[in-house]
């Protein structure tokens, strides 16, 4: 499967233009009118007060002319594909290239995710020099990053006048990592030799798991699932299927998180789960289909790892709002209702434990996502994981993505 092609930045536009500021006017005007009264009855040095005063916004206007001519701006930044994790370095070169000095230049930038806001910058530019700023944005979690201007003023000495200079920002779009893992980590391999088959204590290939069905006699006895015994009064084996390609469901634990920063990265750590579990199908050649509440069901096939892509861009939209456990999504029609499922959680859901330890092994799998967890409950769940490892049953409990790179 080919790498995931980075989003492209998108840049936005703001027209310069013109504000009257009406107090400051309202001010000149009253001072004007008032040094005119003055002048008119005691004459001497408030005439000269307004002659000084009916000048002074024609010298104002004039500065203000001379510094718009001379101001240049530019903007660089370090990348156009900003990863998580990664940073983008922001610089703004600011020039005065006029003979006067610069100063009433009010800039606002973007210089992160929205929740940052803008940022204020008021140089003051001396004749024929450059002032440069420069600014670290970090892309801790998935999201989009605006960088740059999002207004640059200027406004003469009297106030009275802001001339808006026509400005652009980039907005940044990170999406969630893609990692690389091994297809047969999650019974994904499609060739399956002797040594590469996920098998049962018995010795059965369990990867094609079809349905529960019950025991007939002559069947070997060690396949009974006597725990079914007690709730259902019949002796029910597992049935599997062999020489067809089967698929993958992977159901997505949409549930609302606690905390701002820490849910998420809690949210990203479980999209990045499925991302590289629907990769790893991809790379094996079997189709894949996610879904969880909240988000529209997507199918993705071999022949089609654009749908991944998509899926990958349109995630960093996905925002945690459900309610429902994921034991409890009915997903639409994927052509794939025998394949198995693999529950991916970040809560300690009691019904989604028991369901992975009802279910006979090739299934349903369960990963975990602890990195939200204080250190005792995400240990108690490793420890939960290993137990049904040692079951043959798909099932980790990870405090990162990454962790999937370790699995043997």
């Amino acid at each position: 499967m080919a790498d995931h092609p980075a989003p492209r930045p998108v840049s936005e536009y703001k027209q310069g233009g013109i504000e009257l500021n009406t107090g400051p006017v309202f001010r000149l005007f009253t001072i004007m009118l008032v040094s005119s009264l003055l002048g008119r009855y005691f004459g001497g040095m408030w005439n000269v007060l307004r002659v000084a005063l009916i000048a002074y916004p024609f010298f104002s206007l004039l500065y203000l002319a001379l510094v718009i001519a001379g101001l240049k701006y530019v903007q660089d930044v370090s990348t156009d594909h900003p990863v998580k994790g990664g940073s983008v370095q922001y610089t703004l070169s600011m020039s005065n290239e006029s003979i006067v000095p610069v100063t009433g230049i009010q800039a606002l930038l973007y210089l992160g995710r929205d929740e940052e806001g803008v940022r204020s910058l008021t140089p003051v530019l001396y004749p024929r020099r450059t002032v440069r700023t420069e600014r670290t944005i970090i892309c801790p979690f998935r999201g989009t990053y605006p960088v740059g201007l999002s207004r640059l003023a200027v406004t003469d000495p009297s106030g009275c006048l802001t001339i808006l200079l026509s400005v652009a920002h980039r907005v940044f779009y990170v999406t969630p990592r893609v990692l690389t893992v091994r297809p047969d980590i999650f019974m994904l391999s499609r060739e399956r030799s002797g040594s590469d088959q996920v098998q049962s204590r018995t010795g059965e290939d369990v990867t094609l798991f079809r349905e529960l069905s019950e025991y007939r006699p002559g069947e070997d006895a060690k396949r009974i699932l006597w725990r079914y015994m007690a709730s259902r009064n019949v002796l029910l084996v597992p049935r599997y299927d062999r020489g067809v390609d089967s698929g993958l469901r992977v159901l997505l634990d949409t549930r609302v998180t606690t905390g701002d920063e820490q849910s998420l990265g809690v949210e990203d750590c479980s999209l990045e789960i499925v991302i590289a579990i629907a990769r790893a199908g991809l790379s094996a050649g079997i189709p894949i289909s996610v879904a969880g509440f909240g988000f529209g069901q997507f199918i993705c096939t071999p022949d089609k790892p654009e749908k991944l892509h998509s899926f990958v861009e349109d995630s960093i939209g996905l925002f945690f709002r459900s309610k429902a456990s994921p034991v409890h999504y009915e997903p639409g029609p994927d052509g794939l209702s025998a394949s198995p499922v693999v529950y991916v959680t970040h809560h300690r859901d009691d019904a989604l434990l028991e369901r992975i330890m009802d279910a006979p092994p090739g299934s349903c799998g369960l990963i975990l996502n602890i990195s939200g967890m204080d250190r005792s409950a995400g240990e108690s769940l490793k420890r939960f994981a290993e137990g049904m490892r040692y079951e043959r049953k798909l099932c980790y409990a990870l405090r990162s993505a990454d962790e999937l790179l370790e699995v043997s």
